[in-house]
């Protein structure tokens, strides 16, 4: 019995003991998932706040002051993340003065790069500066730095005042005061402040910012303070670190804050940077308060892909038409080079264009950042991977010459994108062909511009625009090079201005680029400066005589135009044609008197049967002109 009793007795401890184990496997377990999937990288602590938001496949973490004194947390990179873009802006420097001429404070210093290694599991510090507290009486505070890691960025200096009190150095300098020294900026971070004056009126200079030297004080004005620098990091374009305006004594108008924060100068107490930019305070003088503008506090942002997979992930390479890898999206392994495979892949008679991870054989239009959409730089940058490539006879990315431009960055990298027909951003993408006429052009579906389009890429909107490939966003951006046996074929999109009934639309195809007083003669040049008669930078069509001198596309004996209006359009009803006009004259004037911004319409155009390739045919796409009124 007593055998008995002690088996049971065991068997009882070891049932204990299993259930036991099991409790705390499990909660180990729990803890290590809890450990994988929680994404801790976005951490608050005292004084300092963590904002995470998402733009497209980018989560991005932006870090703010709740308070008016410098703080500091910690930035963990999720699995998987093994490279960021940031930003570090430190605080502005207050401006000075108070009791006499106070120029205004520098920005605070501005850093920015795309490609900086991190290491998942380590702890980065992350510190945001504050600004510089504005005073009376006295040359104004620096700001304080804004750190990332090893990234510092250095605080703003402040601004200067009366009788020979110097402005301070920083990230950019602070303006300089009655009599006084400006402040000098770090190099790759800031500028330097600009100079007070010494005659009646005592304009104090402005606060240097990131992208400029604050402005010079005068007789009449305060200095402006100096210009920041925009980012796209958080998804929409924000200036940082503009300078703080210079003080004016009586009359006059004190200098304004620079684009980016700054604050305005004042004949009183001058305005504080805006937070969260870094921009510098505005300089102040002896009427009323006093007071110099505080600098604004800094920000730091950190941005990383969210479409990598995690470091311990698997997932499985396919195979594909013999191609060792998946579509590149699908695919991250560095053994995965092979240029086309598995990419969506277009082709026309002279053109073939795709995008890759791996080597590009013929000519990289441009760069990606990622191909499910992002950020894009020139093909000259070297810090995506992701190459949109073409081949075909005598191509290059050349923006001079025979060319049409694809699409038009902000900047040379790390850059949104917008249309050529947009004019807000001047580096252009381009496509070049030796010999073949090229057109570039945008439409839900490449097909519907003819037949010979094929797609590069797609773009989210018109300006401030993700782009990817082609399957991404609605909008395409296609190009043609060629065009069939026996005539040319041009597009012409109306613009998003044309929305409503009545309006004259002149179209040019034939433009006389030798007469200024031809209505298209203006509107056909797209180049910089006066129209340069033997250069390429046409939009509407350029045309030679047989001894290759420019003529009007009209005058060519032979030359045919043929308008086709878009399907369904009804003479009268939708349209009707000004003056003399006909869809046979090569520069008709059209009134619509129906609304409806995406229409198209197609210009025919040959001369004397000839190919696209021939001397007498337009090498540029024609443009329509709106005339009503001019």
């Amino acid at each position: 019995m007593l055998k008995l009793q002690k088996k049971i007795l065991i068997c009882i401890i070891t049932v204990i003991t299993f259930v036991i184990g099991i409790f705390f496997y499990n909660q180990q377990a729990d803890r290590k998932l809890l450990e994988v999937f929680a994404d801790t990288s976005c951490v608050s602590a005292t004084g300092i706040n963590c904002t995470q938001t998402t733009d497209g496949s980018y989560t991005i973490n932006t870090y703010t002051l709740t308070g008016t004194t410098t703080a500091s947390t910690t930035w963990t990179p999720p699995d998987g993340v093994d490279e960021v873009e940031y930003l570090v802006v430190a605080g502005g420097g207050a401006g000075g003065g108070g009791n006499y001429h106070g120029g205004g404070g520098g920005a605070g210093g501005f850093r920015t790069a795309t490609g900086y290694t991190v290491a998942f599991g380590t702890l980065y510090s992350v510190t945001v500066g504050a600004g510089g507290v504005g005073t009376i009486n006295t040359a104004g505070a620096n700001g304080s730095d804004s750190i990332f890691n090893i990234i510092t960025s250095i605080g703003g200096g402040g601004g200067g005042m009366y009788d020979g009190v110097a402005a301070k150095d920083g990230g950019s300098g602070g303006g300089g005061g009655y009599a006084s020294t400006a402040g000098s900026g770090t190099s790759g971070q800031g500028n330097a402040g600009g100079l007070g004056t010494i005659s009646a009126n005592y304009g104090n200079g402005g606060g240097g910012g990131a992208n400029a030297v604050g402005g010079t004080g005068t007789t009449t004005n305060g200095g402006a303070g100096g210009v920041g620098k925009s980012s796209l990091i958080t998804g929409t374009e924000v200036y940082y670190a503009g300078g703080g305006g210079g003080a004016i004594y009586s009359s006059g108008t004190p200098g304004a804050g620079g684009n980016g924060g700054g604050g305005a100068g004042s004949m009183g107490a001058g305005t504080s940077g805006t937070a969260n930019t870094g921009g510098g305070g505005g300089g102040a003088e002896r009427n009323g308060t006093g007071i110099a503008g505080s600098g604004g506090s800094g920000i730091v942002v950190i941005r990383y892909s969210t479409v990598v997979p995690s470091s311990g992930s698997s997932f499985t390479v396919k195979k594909e038409d013999g191609c060792s890898c998946a579509l590149a999206s699908e695919c991250y392994s560095d053994e995965c080079n092979d240029s086309v495979c598995g990419s969506e892949v277009y082709t026309s008679t002279n053109l073939t264009c795709y995008v890759t991870s791996g080597t590009c054989p013929g000519t990289t239009i441009f760069n990606l950042y990622d191909q499910a959409g992002g950020h894009a730089e020139l093909a000259s940058q070297l810090n995506y991977t992701n190459k949109v490539c073409c081949t075909g006879t005598g191509l290059s990315n050349s923006c001079t010459g025979n060319h049409d431009v694809v699409l038009s960055l902000y900047s040379e990298t790390n850059s949104h994108v917008e249309k050529d027909t947009e004019s807000n951003y001047t580096n252009d993408v381009c496509l070049h062909s030796d010999s073949i006429p090229v057109v570039c052009d945008y439409s839900t579906d490449c097909s519907l511009l003819g037949s010979e389009y094929i797609c590069l890429a797609s773009i989210s909107g018109d300006t401030n625009a993700h782009v990817g490939k082609c399957s991404t966003y609605t909008n395409k951006v296609c190009c043609m090079i060629g065009a069939g046996a026996d005539n040319c074929v041009a597009k012409v999109i109306s613009d998003r201005s044309i929305a409503s009934e009545d309006i004259n639309i002149q179209f040019c195809a034939g433009a006389d680029i030798t007469n200024e007083e031809d209505p298209c003669y203006n509107v056909c040049w797209k180049g910089t400066g006066t129209p340069n008669l033997d250069g390429a930078d046409w939009k509407c069509g350029v045309c030679h005589d047989s001894s290759n001198n420019h003529v009007s596309c009209s005058t060519l004996a032979g030359t045919t135009f043929n308008w086709v209006m878009p399907t369904g359009y009804v003479p009268t009803t939708d349209y009707t044609l000004a003056g003399t006009s006909t869809l046979t004259s090569a520069n008709p004037i059209i009134n619509f008197t129906n609304s409806d911004n995406n229409r198209i319409i197609t210009l025919n155009m040959n001369s004397s049967g000839t190919s696209c390739s021939g001397q007498n045919l337009p090498r540029a796409i024609p443009d329509w002109k709106e005339i009503s009124p001019f």
